[in-house]
C-alpha cells in the first residue's frame, strides 16, 4: 500500500498494478490451456485444475427488429464511474494537502450514492 500519497495518485498506481497482474494472469492461463506439462500443474501449495463451465446465452440478435426497437422493452440505468485523467500542470503554488480517507464503506449506499432517477 502506498503511504503519504494523494488518493488520486494511489488509485492510479493501484489500477496500473491491477492491469499488470491481469496481463500476467492471462499469460499464465494461456500457457496452462495450451498444454502445459502435467508436472507444471501442481506447485508446493496450489494445483491448477482445468475444466469447463457451461451456461446458457440469450441470443438477442435473433429477436425481430420490432421488439429490439420497442422503447417499452428498454430501461435506462445509471451507475457511478470514476475516471482517472492526466491533471493539468500545477501553477506556481504550494502543493495542496489532502484529507485522510475514512474507512471503506460496506456498500455504495453507505457513500450516499444513489442511482439517478
Amino acid at each position: 500500500m502506498l503511504r503519504n500519497t494523494h488518493p488520486a495518485e494511489e488509485l492510479h498506481e493501484i489500477r496500473s498494478e491491477i492491469r499488470a497482474l491481469k496481463a500476467r494472469e492471462a499469460e499464465l492461463c494461456a500457457w496452462f490451456l495450451s498444454g502445459a506439462p502435467p508436472t507444471h500443474l501442481r506447485g508446493p501449495a496450489h494445483e491448477v485444475r482445468i475444466g469447463w463451465n457451461r451456461h446458457r446465452v440469450f441470443q438477442v440478435e435473433l429477436l425481430p427488429d420490432a421488439i429490439l426497437e420497442d422503447p417499452t422493452m428498454w430501461e435506462l440505468r445509471a451507475s457511478p464511474v470514476i475516471e482517472l485523467v492526466p491533471a493539468p500542470p500545477m501553477r506556481d503554488c504550494a502543493p495542496q494537502g489532502f484529507m485522510a480517507l475514512p474507512p471503506a464503506p460496506a456498500a455504495a449506499g453507505a457513500m450516499g450514492l444513489a442511482a439517478p432517477g
